[in-house]
């Protein structure tokens, strides 16, 4: 896969996590006469939680509430399909947010789906993994430059050496002999003389 290939790939990655919200699948629960589904959100001031549920196969009335510290909004009861709204006015916290099965006058049993949704924790979410990617990118480079760079300046003292190496090699005299028994010494790699072991050595 050439560079071209990857950019693309990296581009239309970072267009999918700014363009598409977190938390938009819808959740799908049955539900008996009394029975609830606790939905559990970290919120901060200013925040306005959405909710969308539809019930089905024997539709029955919902009824919705919350708990946010330690203050509780007993549940409501709404229709087998709608969509409402809880605005957090002050402090952070977690809220609790309570859906319940509420048709006691049929005794209707079945399916409740939902989708529970805070816009502005989403986008907070975005920012922050924006962040973190471009965060990891930046020390990715800079991990990378310095590798190449230290590769660059290792090659440019490796040649350094290969080539001051093979200056004294050429300069070297070709024709070594023993100025103690006059032997040649023909083998550089000998520090003495291999006929009387003497390190005088000329050319």
């Amino acid at each position: 896969m050439n560079r071209k290939k990857i950019g693309y790939i990296g581009i239309i990655g970072l267009m999918v996590i700014i363009l598409i919200p977190f938390g938009q699948s819808a959740t799908t629960r049955h539900l008996n006469v009394g029975e609830y589904v606790y939905i559990n959100l970290n919120v901060q001031e200013g925040d306005v939680i959405r909710g969308d549920y539809r019930t089905y196969n024997s539709p029955f009335i919902v009824g919705i509430g919350w708990n946010y510290l330690g203050h509780v909004e007993t549940p409501t009861n709404f229709y087998t399909e709608g969509w409402f709204e809880i605005e957090i006015l002050s402090d952070s916290g977690t809220i609790v947010i309570i859906l319940m099965n509420g048709d006691y006058s049929y005794m209707r049993n079945g399916y409740i789906e939902y989708t529970i949704t805070n816009p502005k924790a989403e986008a907070r979410e975005r920012e922050e993994l924006m962040r973190t990617i471009i965060i990891g990118v930046v020390v990715v480079a800079i991990i990378s430059v310095s590798v190449i760079t230290g590769f660059i300046v290792y090659s440019k003292k490796k040649n350094r050496r290969i080539e001051e190496l093979e200056q004294k090699v050429s300069e070297a005299p070709k024709n070594l002999y023993c100025t103690n028994c006059g032997a040649e010494k023909i083998d550089l790699t000998h520090a003495y003389c291999t006929t009387c072991g003497s390190k005088s050595v000329g050319a």
